[in-house]
């Protein structure tokens, strides 16, 4: 089968992919929705320094989070494909689901008992009773649930996966919502109610683990879960470095007037991520999944062809959003984050990129490798920034965004071929970062000093792009009409479904 011809399963693929993105999408934009709306009703509560304690203490959690469960949600995807039957699989799910909760009561017992005195050095200006004691027990109580989620991901089911944590959130936000408003317990009430609505779904969740059978617990596969979640640590505190030592050393050097321009910039860069992790929740498991089939290979060539134009495509309208939006739309205070966008969405957008080879070296199951290049990618972003934003500001931390992922993605591309070689089209996928490159910079570059002509022109850019590939012979016509055809027949199912 050539890679450029879609077969029928193929085309289920992509089918399937699309549907299961899509539902991870709809998730994380209605609660991200739902968060925004709530912005103004939350700034009218919380004073300012009660905003300072409640990003504080939400950092604090994300570590503790990984801290306090030793990374065991992080494996459950390779436990659920690993598995031998489903017999194993079941065991193997409610050992790790029970070891994650021992661990976690283990963790939160120790931190409450002996974690005051490291918390008030560190955190000088917030109490320890009640902020730093909700902090551990956030932490720790939200990864219980995480297990049977993540089992769902795992095991290509978005809809369970989306109920639930749409349901965690409302709850939450409800519980949040009456202590804040009801009770002006103001950020205490954000932290009280986060702990609640995780205590609620944690006592819920053995109950979505019977779905996979008896409760069953094997105390042998602790040292082989334990060796696999280890390495993820480190891994996942790399990636917390990266993505916040330049904040920090920019606010130690520049006025906070220009860590405020950065700080908008670095907003379509996260929205972009989050965009394109929901993707990465259905591209995945199927990756997990594929690999068990028979001659994988010359479809993760075309899907992983298709996953780059698609994460190349959404970084080109993030881009042109982003510049669009700061230049005509907001105050013109902010304008000159604009020169800022292209190197922080564009390095963004490699971060797309680097799920593609980063989910094949996790599919091996080594994951004592992963923390290389999470780690060598913090240690670059650390020590550029520390050079660069003195004398450049907040342009050098967006330029060394820029070259962190690059450095990423180069070095979850390398460790793919030394530890799971994969035979992808490489000359394709540069000429597809090459010409969206090219594509960015006309668009940067070309101004028409008007808000309705620079969009007619981004979206002129954006939609010939598919075609400057086909020209280049990354994909073919056949691909284009069939991509065209696919996405007219739903249409069609849709319009003929409300009428």
């Amino acid at each position: 089968m050539s890679v450029d011809i879609l077969d029928v399963k193929t085309k289920n693929d992509v089918k399937k992919i699309t549907r299961n993105s899509l539902i991870y999408i709809f998730s994380d934009l209605l609660t991200r929705i739902i968060s925004f709306l709530l912005i103004p009703i939350y700034t009218a509560k919380l004073a300012p320094f009660e905003y300072g304690i409640l990003g504080t203490m939400t950092s604090l959690i994300s570590i503790l989070g990984v801290l306090g469960t030793l990374g065991f949600p992080g494996i459950v995807a390779l436990i659920y494909h690993h598995a031998q039957s489903k017999d194993d699989r079941e065991q193997e799910l409610w050992t790790i689901f029970l070891l994650n909760v021992i661990v976690s009561v283990i963790f939160a017992s120790v931190a409450l008992i002996f974690g005051k005195g490291l918390f008030e050095h560190f955190f000088r200006n917030i109490p320890f009773y009640p902020y730093g004691l909700l902090a551990i027990t956030i932490a720790c109580s939200s990864g219980w649930i995480q297990i049977p989620i993540m089992s769902f991901r795992a095991a290509e089911k978005p809809l369970p996966f989306a109920i639930i944590s749409l349901i965690g959130f409302v709850l939450t936000t409800s519980i949040i919502l009456s202590l804040v408003l009801c009770f002006n317990l103001g950020v205490r009430g954000v932290f009280w109610g986060t702990f609640l609505g995780n205590g609620i779904l944690a006592l819920f969740s053995p109950i979505i683990m019977k779905s996979y059978g008896r409760i069953r617990f094997k105390p042998i596969l602790i040292t082989k879960f334990t060796v696999l979640s280890l390495p993820l640590i480190p891994h996942s505190l790399f990636t917390w470095v990266y993505g916040l030592s330049d904040k920090f050393i920019l606010q130690r050097f520049v006025p906070l007037k220009e860590v405020g321009l950065y700080t908008l910039a670095y907003q379509f860069g996260i929205g972009l991520s989050i965009l394109g992790g929901a993707i990465n929740n259905a591209w995945a498991p199927f990756v997990l999944k594929a690999q068990k089939e028979d001659k994988p290979e010359e479809r993760f060539a075309i899907l992983s062809k298709y996953l780059a134009i698609i994460f190349m495509a959404m970084t080109l309208g993030t881009l042109f959003l982003g510049t669009d939006v700061i230049k005509y739309i907001l105050d013109n205070r902010y304008e000159p984050a604009v020169r800022l966008i292209p190197w922080i969405v564009l390095g963004y957008g490699l971060v797309l990129l680097y799920f593609i080879p980063m989910n094949f070296v996790y599919s091996t199951g080594k994951t004592h490798f992963m923390f290389l290049v999470s780690g060598s990618a913090a240690v670059v972003n650390l020590i550029g920034n520390l050079l660069i934003i003195p004398t450049m500001g907040s342009y050098g931390a967006a330029l060394m965004t820029f070259i962190t992922f690059c450095i990423s993605l180069a070095a979850s591309t390398i460790l793919m071929i030394l530890l799971c070689p994969q035979n992808l089209p490489w000359l394709k996928f540069a000429k597809i970062l090459a010409f969206a490159i090219i594509c960015a910079i006309i668009g940067i570059k070309i101004s028409m000093h008007n808000l309705y002509l620079d969009i007619a022109l981004h979206f002129a850019i954006i939609l010939s792009y598919p075609f400057v590939l086909c020209m280049a012979g990354v994909i073919t016509k056949t691909e284009i009409t069939d991509t065209i055809s696919l996405f007219y027949r739903r249409l069609l199912r849709l319009i003929h479904f409300h009428t």
